[in-house]
């Protein structure tokens, strides 16, 4: 079909061609809430497409809750979000979706405590809950609790080896004077369709988080992740199916960049695909500076249009896809 012209992104979902970039774009509706973060897609069977993410006043407090939005196949506007978490106790972050062999879309996410006085970042306190979709996104379920063990934290979602089985890559977030720079990663494997699970740790992982699995042949996979540290972008492999892992290390110098865990997406031809945002640390002020949000916007030139892993975080304008 065809689309408007790129004159200007609008929040209100309409899909416009950007002739200099080679890309469809679209400013997602914000759906009324001051913050839209950590969006995730899934294509459904009929052609749909579903984004979801986390919105509230801010990442950390209790009215943080997963949304959902839908572009109907031959639309040119995305469709007004949905609420799918609602927990009035717990901020409901990083969602993922996964279309589960019981015909539903799964979507997983992390629910931690809200924020006290004194303590900022409750993370450790993090479980990965599950709610499902029978109807492609218009209602959920209640949701589950799918990995009940504190600290459990999540962003990609579950993928399906050659082989049958699953896995779904996680970190684990503690309570100590180290901080987010401990946490290691953790990967949960299923061999019975997410009926069982058992976890295989990363050996030496501690702060490098959001790992993206790529298959390279069957059984051999690649986890990259980002550093807590913002130094490299780290690389472990598995040749055994996910069952050992070897420890991370960084890729070359190269790569001395913080990168939000873009996608990694195995090529036909065999070859990666590995966004990730440009920026530096600023150890004088404590966060990365750089490409900073909110107000970036991440595209590359190519035939395959991509969603950036951060939208505009914290203007109230929605997520931006492109």
């Amino acid at each position: 079909m065809e689309y408007a012209k790129l004159p200007g992104l609008t929040p209100d979902g309409t899909m416009y061609w950007n002739e200099e970039m080679g890309t469809m774009e679209a400013v997602l509706p914000p759906g009324g809430y001051k913050t839209a973060h950590g969006p995730g897609l899934l294509e459904l069977e009929n052609g749909d497409l579903l984004c979801v993410w986390f919105a509230g006043s801010f990442e950390g407090n209790a009215d943080v809750n997963v949304i959902c939005a839908r572009l109907k196949k031959g639309s040119s506007r995305w469709e007004e979000p949905v609420l799918v978490s609602h927990d009035p106790d717990r901020s409901e972050q990083n969602p993922s979706l996964f279309a589960g062999p019981d015909g539903k879309v799964w979507a997983m996410y992390t629910s931690q405590l809200s924020r006290v006085e004194g303590k900022d970042n409750m993370q450790f306190t993090s479980v990965v809950r599950c709610q499902k979709s029978a109807d492609g996104g218009e209602t959920w379920s209640d949701y589950e609790t799918v990995f009940p063990e504190e600290g459990s934290f999540c962003r990609q979602p579950i993928q399906v080896l050659e082989s049958g089985r699953w896995i779904f890559g996680n970190w684990i977030c503690t309570d100590s004077e180290l901080g987010l720079t401990g946490d290691p990663t953790a990967f949960r494997i299923s061999d019975d369709q997410g009926k069982t699970w058992k976890t295989v740790d990363m050996p030496e992982s501690n702060g490098a988080v959001h790992a993206n699995v790529v298959e390279l042949e069957p059984g051999h996979l690649a986890a990259f992740m980002r550093s807590r540290a913002a130094d490299h972008i780290y690389r472990s492999e598995s040749m055994d199916n996910g069952d050992t892992w070897t420890a991370p290390a960084h890729r070359s110098a190269q790569q001395q960049f913080q990168h939000q865990c873009g996608q990694a997406e195995e090529r036909q031809n065999r070859r990666c695909l590995q966004p990730y945002l440009h920026t530096l640390p600023d150890t004088r002020r404590g966060f990365l500076a750089g490409s900073a949000l909110p107000g970036s916007r991440c595209a590359v030139r190519g035939r395959r249009p991509y969603l950036p892993h951060d939208p505009l975080y914290g203007t109230g304008r929605g997520v931006h896809g492109c």
